[in-house]
């Protein structure tokens, strides 16, 4: 989070955040049903043609919603409209791992409470990118640049965060390692999968 933006990433997402029909929101539990419903749409069209693609339902997604609940920032998830036709999705999360450690590997009522209590604390110095999808009709159109162009300023309001994680592409997923290479990110690590 030290580093800017490549100059030609804002010129790609003021351009597209200046065209028409496109507009972006924030997940909130307050209507949560919808953003459920949207995800549910998004992720069964972006990811269908991945091997080994399972699909979402509602109730995966609201279970997931409400374990999250104690530490999930609203303002780390996003969604991008088209007219609003919900077409792409991105999810980042707190690495609890910050709060966790203190807790030995056991979740008992007392880490439960010290756990809300470190959240609320502002402890965690790292994010990291769970999922993103764009429906097939819209790749490629840069949608993905307004999530980063909108997250820069959310990020403002975290000034105790200093990393965050793009989760790991896979090798054949040439247009994620394209926008972690024009975000400026830089590898970590390397997972090799042998068959």
């Amino acid at each position: 989070l030290n580093k800017k933006y490549p100059e030609r990433f804002y010129k790609i997402a003021e351009w597209l955040l200046k065209k028409p029909g496109y507009s972006y929101a924030h997940f909130t539990y307050k209507n949560k049903q919808k953003y459920i419903r949207d995800f549910v749409e998004i992720y069964n069209d972006a990811w269908s043609s991945h091997n080994n693609f399972t699909p979402v339902t509602s109730e995966d997604i609201e279970e997931q919603l409400m374990e999250a609940k104690p530490f999930l920032v609203e303002e780390f998830v996003w969604f991008a409209y088209y007219n609003d036709e919900p077409v792409s999705l991105f999810v980042m999360m707190p690495d609890i791992n910050y709060i966790l450690r203190y807790f030995n590997g056991k979740m008992n009522l007392l880490n439960k409470i010290r756990f809300i209590y470190l959240v609320k604390k502002r402890i965690i110095q790292r994010a990291r990118i769970v999922v993103m999808g764009v429906k097939k009709k819209y790749q490629n159109h840069g949608i993905e640049s307004g999530f980063f162009w909108h997250l820069e300023k959310v990020m403002e309001k975290y000034p105790e965060y200093n990393e965050i994680e793009m989760s790991w592409v896979g090798d054949f997923n040439d247009r994620m390692l394209a926008l972690h290479h024009a975000l400026g990110g830089t590898p970590s690590k390397k997972h090799i999968t042998y068959i």
